[in-house]
């Protein structure tokens, strides 16, 4: 019986895109399916093992929030400047930069801090502490939504020069500051892949800090990340369109690894017509894409789903004000400009957080670090099927959620954090023992 489920594989194995992958050894899929103050300077130079603050014991059960309750708790993780715990700051030599390790909260080496490696050039230091602050929250959302056992944090190199100036010899001081960092963190932060860094770069730190402390797929070399990101936000695409993309509209803004699988997705998909934008024509130009003019206001289409796949804060609140999309399903972190244009955008349209629909890369970083075995041996349509579940199934929980309390989906966050204890990871384990293309209504339903 051919199901949907290996449709999608399907649809991802023939999309011609896995060389978009920053990966390039990823093969395309042939089988189915107000700030707080920085710590001490003292805290900054000691070691994890001695620096690291333990979380408090775990409190006695709580009531149900009420709506208010909700609304309060969620409005860290809906802003784009919350409150956040620097766990370390580092100058780079040779004038490249600063690293920033961030979190959003306090991190131990049992729940330790994940969240991907990025280099950029902003504006000033402030620009650099803003986005790292907030990514770091973007992903304590991600990681509480899906219990993946991890928390929330970030590294951010603040480059002083524009990345593509940077040499070999530069990249590689970069790598031997992390590796550092990590080192001193002692278990309590594992990075990854974001902008501006790569799988080969990942294998070269993971070398550096003797295969610690780097989750990339690095396990499995038939599995892209981007590609199981790719996968999840197809999944929350189809919760925010009613369950079936075909006969539908998109625009899908920014064509690299992760945007141009969802673009050729879609298409494989059935979609009616898939809109593509990126400052590169060429990368946009995915088969059966209709490529827009990047410097049209492609904010301004009417589509059933604007699916932002590039850098962050593309949507200011004056484009939020010309939106006519019915939905807009974050992909890349932190889509919005400021907390202004998200509830602009939000009194448009239906806003799917990306806290809860961009969580492709940490479930599969859950699964390899806490089911290594079966992520080893797991054939990536396996994966890229379970993470599309997934991500769909939480989706129109939020949705549900959102809708019966008459909140925002970011609002109702809270309301969709996984109950189940086991770590998604995990959970993966058992999922694989039932036959994924013939499951129905999802992975979570056992």
């Amino acid at each position: 019986m051919y199901s949907r489920a290996s449709a999608r594989a399907q649809a991802l194995a023939t999309s011609k895109v896995a060389p978009r992958c920053k990966s390039t050894r990823a093969a395309p899929l042939r089988t189915s399916g107000g700030r707080a103050v920085p710590r001490a300077a003292a805290l900054q130079k000691a070691s994890a093992s001695t620096a690291l603050q333990r979380a408090a014991p775990t409190a006695a059960p709580m009531k149900a929030p009420t709506k208010a309750a909700t609304r309060s708790k969620s409005m860290a993780a809906a802003s784009v400047a919350p409150a956040s715990t620097w766990l370390t700051t580092r100058a780079l030599p040779n004038d490249l930069g600063e690293i920033h390790i961030v979190s959003s909260g306090l991190l131990e080496s049992d729940t330790p801090g994940n969240g991907g490696l990025r280099v950029w050039n902003y504006a000033d230091k402030a620009a650099a502490t803003k986005e790292a602050e907030g990514l770091a929250v973007a992903m304590s959302a991600k990681h509480k939504t899906y219990n993946t056992g991890f928390a929330g944090a970030k590294v951010v190199c603040a480059a002083d020069k524009p990345v593509a100036d940077w040499t070999a010899a530069d990249r590689e001081t970069l790598l031997d500051a992390t590796a550092s960092l990590l080192e001193e963190l002692d278990g309590a932060m594992y990075t990854g892949c974001d902008m501006n860094t790569t799988p080969a770069m990942m294998q070269s730190l993971h070398d550096r800090c003797g295969g610690r402390y780097v989750l990339a797929a690095l396990a499995n070399e038939t599995c892209c990340p981007n590609t199981a990101t790719a996968a999840g936000v197809l999944g929350a695409v189809t919760a925010c369109v009613d369950g079936d993309v075909r006969g539908k509209t998109f625009v899908v803004h920014g064509c690299g690894g992760v945007g141009g699988a969802v673009a050729a997705g879609l298409v494989e998909l059935g979609a009616a017509s898939v809109k593509t934008v990126d400052l590169d024509l060429k990368r946009a130009a995915i088969p059966g894409c209709e490529v827009l003019d990047p410097e049209a206001k492609w904010w301004a289409v009417d589509c059933d789903a604007l699916v932002p796949c590039s850098a962050s804060g593309v949507l200011t609140a004056e484009r939020a004000s010309e939106l006519i999309c019915r939905s807009v399903v974050g992909a890349s972190n932190l889509p919005f400009a400021s907390v202004e244009a998200r509830r602009v955008a939000e009194a448009r349209c239906v806003v799917a957080p990306e806290g809860v629909t961009s969580a492709g890369a940490v479930i599969v970083d859950s699964i390899e670090h806490y089911a290594p075995l079966n992520f080893r041996e797991a054939p990536p349509s396996k994966v890229y099927d379970f993470t599309f579940e997934a991500v769909r199934a939480k989706t129109d929980e939020l949705l549900a959620a959102a809708a019966a309390d008459g909140v925002s989906p970011t609002v109702a966050i809270p309301l969709v954090e996984e109950a189940d204890p086991r770590r998604i990871g995990e959970r993966y384990s058992s999922w694989l023992a039932t036959d994924a293309r013939d499951r129905v209504g999802g992975f979570l339903q056992e």
